[in-house]
């Protein structure tokens, strides 16, 4: 019986994942700090380790990242959470969701600090969205009916380890989540192979999952 493109593609993928989960892990790339964080190991019971901690990133996003916007801490309501976003110039975004809140604080000037969500309340994730243009899709020929936004996030970040460890893994995913945005330079073009089933949603999961650094990987949104 001869094998369709979706049966080759879909063995490969299965020999792909049968070789990761043989091997335990992705090769881990590392990404060394650019910005100097609280010495130690984190503890996310302890509210002062978890104001530091959403400082390093801060830091670290303003500093050591580029391209990422989010809102000023003095904008940000009572409770919620910072999301740092970036714009490829292909239009794709990527968004961090940190789990870092604000909290009030006398102390400060603004009334209020942020601080990272315990560790079952919160969690450090990306997310990979797109939407085709209706022009492009037109000329395209993808079918009306077809899925014109699509959204992938990504498993958490592992908050356990030193606070220098923990900025490590969020600057790794970062720098491979760029590299895919970077690489996609028609992403109407990319997408629209999606639409029309001419690529598959698990061929770009795992495009995603294989940027990701250690053992995350990235999904559809249902």
């Amino acid at each position: 019986m001869r094998m369709t493109e979706i049966h080759l593609r879909s063995l490969i993928r299965n020999l792909i994942s049968e070789a990761r989960y043989k091997k335990g892990r992705k090769d881990r790339k590392y990404v060394p700090n650019e910005i100097e964080t609280n010495k130690g190991k984190y503890d996310g019971r302890n509210d002062r380790h978890r104001q530091l901690l959403a400082q390093d990133l801060y830091k670290n996003m303003t500093k050591a990242q580029q391209g990422f916007r989010t809102k000023p801490i003095r904008q940000l309501k009572e409770g919620e959470e910072i999301v740092w976003k970036k714009t490829f110039k292909n239009g794709m975004i990527l968004s961090i969701f940190t789990s870092v809140k604000t909290e009030p604080d006398p102390s400060q000037r603004s009334g209020k600090t942020f601080r990272f969500a315990p560790r079952a309340k919160g969690r450090v994730y990306f997310k990979i969205e797109y939407t085709i243009p209706k022009a492009y899709a037109k000329v395209a020929g993808v079918p009306l009916n077809s899925q014109m936004y699509y959204s992938f996030s990504s498993t958490p970040v592992n908050r356990v380890g030193t606070f220098a460890q923990i900025i490590a893994r969020i600057n790794g995913g970062i720098e491979g989540l760029e590299a895919f945005g970077e690489r996609i330079k028609k992403a109407a073009a990319y997408f629209s192979k999606v639409a029309k089933g001419d690529e598959t949603i698990e061929d770009v999961e795992a495009a995603l999952s294989d940027a990701l650094p250690g053992r995350q990987t990235m999904t559809k949104d249902v």
